[in-house]
């Protein structure tokens, strides 16, 4: 499971190392000018904080992955031990619904509205 990151620990993780930052563009970057200092460093935290968003958000696409994974897998498994062959289930276009009362329907996602 993905370790939560809050925005104070994240500073560590996702925050720009500035000094390197400052080097690279010292020796390689092309001067466009100066901003205030206030707006200097609101953009600069709104950078850090981007850097940790984008961090978070392969997180949870990777834990996502994982499950979704297991869910495919265990849908196979159990339909198999079962005896149910559905043909028609493919996890890309359809959805399996289960029911409260354990009935199964596989319907299309343009149905459910789903993109």
């Amino acid at each position: 499971m993905s370790e939560v990151i809050s925005l104070k620990s994240g500073k560590k993780l996702g925050g720009n190392n500035y000094k390197q930052n400052d080097e690279i563009a010292n020796t390689k970057g092309e001067y466009i000018g100066m901003l205030p200092l206030t707006v200097a460093k609101e953009l600069r935290e709104l950078q850090d904080n981007l850097n940790i968003e984008e961090i978070q958000i392969n997180q949870l696409i990777e834990e996502f992955e994982g499950h979704y994974k297991q869910y495919l897998y265990e849908i196979g498994t159990t339909l198999k031990k079962y005896n149910y062959i559905i043909n028609s289930y493919n996890p890309e276009t359809k959805q399996l619904l289960i029911g409260e009362d354990g009935h199964m329907w596989v319907v299309n996602d343009s149905d459910l509205n789903v993109k």
